[in-house]
């Protein structure tokens, strides 16, 4: 499992000719940081601190929905959220709860005033494309965050 490959970076780095080379640095990062790699019990407190990331995801996209949408769409979209097979990687140390935690930061700080957060999340996916086709094809959102945007991700 991803888990195991998470992990092993965590605990010894990226190694020459190792298959756990394939993976993306920020949840290793955020495993050895927290100290969760050094526990004998990491991979449980691995999808803990995952499941813990969806929690606050869920709860943050729940309020911006119901904000912009209304409660019945903010509902519905939680229940999709929760009867999806593939909602299962949100829950067992896989970084989709992480990118999900930083998507959501993303999406809720661009109509912020401070959208420190929203760049950040911006700058911290490998790719950027579907951040920037979000902050695109909103019409709410101003063009001076998406210039912002835009300058980050250019440095």
């Amino acid at each position: 499992m991803d888990v195991g490959h998470y992990l092993w970076i965590a605990q010894h780095g990226y190694n020459p000719d190792n298959p756990s080379n394939a993976f993306y640095p920020l949840w290793p990062a955020i495993l050895k940081i927290s100290g969760i790699s050094a526990s004998p019990n990491a991979p449980a407190f691995a999808a803990l601190t995952a499941f813990a990331l969806w929690a606050w995801s869920m709860r943050r996209l729940y309020l911006w929905i119901q904000k912009r949408f209304g409660e019945p769409v903010a509902w519905s979209t939680l229940l999709v959220f929760l009867l999806l097979p593939s909602s299962i990687f949100f829950w067992v140390g896989f970084t989709e709860s992480l990118f999900l935690a930083l998507f959501v930061t993303y999406l809720t700080g661009l109509r912020s005033i401070n959208r420190f957060p929203a760049l950040a999340a911006a700058y911290s996916d490998e790719s950027g494309h579907l951040f920037r086709f979000v902050s695109d094809t909103d019409p709410t959102i101003s063009d001076s965050c998406r210039s912002e945007a835009t300058l980050v991700r250019e440095q």
